[in-house]
This record gives structure tokens, C-alpha cells and sequence, in this order.
């Protein structure tokens, strides 16, 4: 696997480097679990009772893709344990919409949750609605429309998975119209990242999008990958309209996600964003489109009136933490999961330790070690969407 292969090119001062980080990152799992084991979860459970926690999801795999971006994706034996974890836990779920009117009306039930799932992936219907169904959960899928209505694998995530799966140790990319890619390139980790976010650019900054599908399907050739298994799989793929009326249909809130999955700093550019998301998701859902997720976590407080025009109730980010009445409506805290993520880790957070951890370490005036520990961590997933974008 590409993972070994990488291994074999790293030098051995950076080894050292891993084993460190490998024994900080031991390290800081004991001390959850003796604070679990002390009762500290329990106590920060209480302590933070009436705030909400919202739960953020992005893909669900049970192929290669888990391993390429762990971040990214989820398996679904181990999201099923989340669900059994909230449950044994007793924790309330409630539905987006219920959830920000209480929060702001301080109405809030103890230990309430809301489980959201960006982008729209596929595999969304397949493994997650059948779990959080038969549990009995309501959830939010933000989802973002442009290759909803395309119907291909997104090709800026395609991109980085076909470079990630090839073996080849010699890279060849002539004759495919990359004027960056004559000659042959070593198939190492730096010229792999650079090759990667090269043709993400030209792709998105030069070409259509029939001709992007038919550069991935030639590249993927070039690099010795199976195309159509990947294709057929739709691993990487969104929903078709269909697939999210029939979500919709069966009570799944539908909610915006921008169109292109990319927020602009310039409100007509944001606006159109909205509008376009908007326009394609209307027509296949019941429930009204008055809540967003920023793409990939990205924005600044100057855009919100942008989202108070369009008279939207609430935005989530990606920044990890839980919500109170003081939070800003369109600035929402999330919890985000993915395999990536330790039980443990997100126990700690689920019970409020991370919440509790971080207001004491801010008020004696130290550095918030274990949230930004696990913040980056989870920061994995949004870094990877960044490969969504049109």
C-alpha cells in the first residue's frame, strides 16, 4: 500500500520524529482514559449539561478510501458504535431546526445532541441512513449541489485518491494535456503533493467539466488504477436528485451546503452560492432551506449578514466545541467524527471533557493542549474537502 511506500522514503531522523509523536499521542490517550476511569467524563457531562452538542460527519467507507482519508470517512461498524454510545449515554437527539430554537430560547433539554452529515456523499443513503434509522435519530444532511446534478466522482477528491492508490514507481503523465507534466516524475510524497494540487488547479481553472471526468479517467489509466471500480463504487460521489427526494421523503432534513462547495469574501459571489444551492435543492425537499454549513469551515464574521439577508436561522463551522445561548447563531460549534478519531477522543468530547478542559486551561492562563491536540486532528477532514471545491 501507498502508506508503506511512503514509509520506505522517509528519512530516519523523521522516523525518530513519528516514534515521539506516536508515544505523545499514548500518552495523551492514558490520560483520557484515566480521566474517564476518575470520573472526570462524568463530572464534565454534568457541568456541561445544557449545552448542545452538534456531531459532524462527511463519508462513510468500507473500502480504501477509509485508509486514504481517515479524516474524511467513517466506517460504518464504528459510527454504529457512536450511535450505541449516545444512546447508553442518554443523551437527547433532536433535529437541527428544534435544536437552534431551543438553544436560543434556552429551552434546551440536558445533554442535547444534533448529528450532522456535510456534503451528501452517496454512501450516506447506503451505510449511515439505515443505522441512524434504526436508532431512531434525526439528522441534517448539508449537502452541496454541483456534482449532484453532475453525477461523476468529485474530482478534486478523485484526483488525490488516483495519485494516493498508484504503485508505479516512475510516474509518466505526458500527452495529457498538462503542461506542468511532460517527462516522467519520481513517485515520491513531495512531487506527489505538488503533481496533485497541479492538476486539482488546471482541472478546476482550465477545463469543463466533461473534459475534468475524461483528464481523471486518462490519469487514472496513466498511474495504473481501475477507473470504472472506482466509478461504479461511487464512493466519491454525491447524491443524484432522486436519491435526495427519496431521503426527504422518508423525513431527512436537507439543508444548504453552498452550490460549489466554496464560500466567496465577496457577497454577490456568496449570494450566488446561495442561490444556486438553493434553486437545485428545492424542488426535491419538504422542509424549509433555512439553515448552512460553511464549506470546509471556511468564513469570517463580516459574512454574516450575507446568511442574515438570505434569512437563515443558524451556520455550523468545523471548529470543534459545544454551543451555549451566547454562541453566535452563524458560528455553531461542531464536534467533527471520522475514523481518524479514537472512541475515547470522542467520548471525551461527546461528555463535554474537552469543553470543560479547555474554559479551565483559559482561565488559568495556559495553552489548551489536549483540545488543540484534537482539534488538528479532526482539522484533517475539512483540509481534505478542500479538494471539493468546483
Amino acid at each position: 500500500m501507498r502508506s508503506n511506500r511512503l514509509l520506505e522514503t522517509v528519512k530516519a531522523g523523521d522516523k525518530i520524529e513519528m516514534t515521539r509523536e506516536q508515544l505523545i499521542d499514548r500518552a495523551r490517550l492514558s490520560v483520557l482514559h484515566l480521566s474517564k476511569w476518575g470520573g472526570l467524563f462524568h463530572l464534565s457531562k454534568f457541568l456541561t449539561r445544557k449545552s448542545l452538542r452538534i456531531l459532524c460527519y462527511h463519508n462513510f467507507s468500507t473500502d480504501q478510501t477509509l485508509e486514504w482519508g481517515p479524516g474524511l470517512c467513517i466506517h460504518p461498524e464504528t459510527f454504529r458504535r457512536r450511535l450505541e454510545t449516545i444512546h447508553r449515554g442518554h443523551f437527547t437527539v433532536l433535529g437541527l431546526d428544534e435544536a437552534v430554537d431551543r438553544l436560543y430560547s434556552k429551552t434546551l433539554p440536558h445533554h442535547a445532541v444534533v448529528i450532522t452529515i456535510d456534503d451528501g456523499f452517496y454512501n450516506t443513503k447506503v451505510h449511515a441512513h439505515p443505522l441512524l434509522k434504526s436508532f431512531g435519530y434525526p439528522y441534517t444532511i448539508y449537502v452541496t449541489t454541483y456534482y449532484v446534478e453532475k453525477e461523476t466522482p468529485i474530482f478534486g477528491l478523485l484526483t488525490q485518491y488516483l495519485f494516493w492508490l498508484t504503485d508505479k514507481k516512475r510516474l509518466d503523465l505526458s500527452g495529457l494535456g498538462l503542461p506542468f507534466a511532460e517527462g516522467e516524475f519520481p513517485n515520491e510524497p513531495q512531487t506527489i503533493r505538488e503533481l496533485t494540487r497541479k492538476v486539482m488547479n488546471f482541472g478546476r481553472r482550465q477545463l469543463n467539466h466533461p473534459d475534468r471526468f475524461k483528464l481523471a479517467r486518462s490519469l487514472a489509466r496513466r498511474l495504473g488504477v481501475e477507473f470504472e471500480k472506482i466509478a461504479d463504487s461511487r464512493s466519491l460521489n454525491l447524491l443524484t436528485k432522486s436519491e435526495i427526494a427519496d431521503l426527504a421523503e422518508e423525513g431527512v432534513d436537507i439543508q444548504l451546503h453552498a452550490h460549489r462547495h466554496r464560500w466567496p469574501e465577496d457577497a454577490g459571489q456568496a449570494e450566488r452560492e446561495l442561490n444556486e444551492n438553493r434553486a437545485a435543492l428545492e424542488p426535491l425537499v419538504k422542509n424549509d432551506l433555512k439553515h448552512f454549513c460553511y464549506p470546509s469551515g471556511i468564513y469570517k464574521e463580516e459574512q454574516f449578514p450575507y446568511l442574515e439577508k438570505a434569512a437563515l436561522k443558524s451556520a455550523t463551522t468545523c471548529e470543534g466545541g459545544l454551543n451555549n445561548a451566547d454562541t453566535p447563531r452563524y458560528g455553531l460549534f461542531r464536534i467533527m467524527d471520522g475514523e481518524l478519531i479514537k472512541q475515547i477522543e470522542f467520548e471525551a468530547w461527546l461528555s463535554g471533557y474537552y469543553e470543560v478542559m479547555h474554559k479551565l486551561q483559559a482561565a488559568l492562563g495556559t495553552s489548551s493542549g489536549p483540545l488543540k491536540k484534537s482539534v488538528g486532528r479532526l482539522a484533517l477532514a475539512s483540509q481534505r474537502l478542500l479538494g471539493m471545491t468546483r
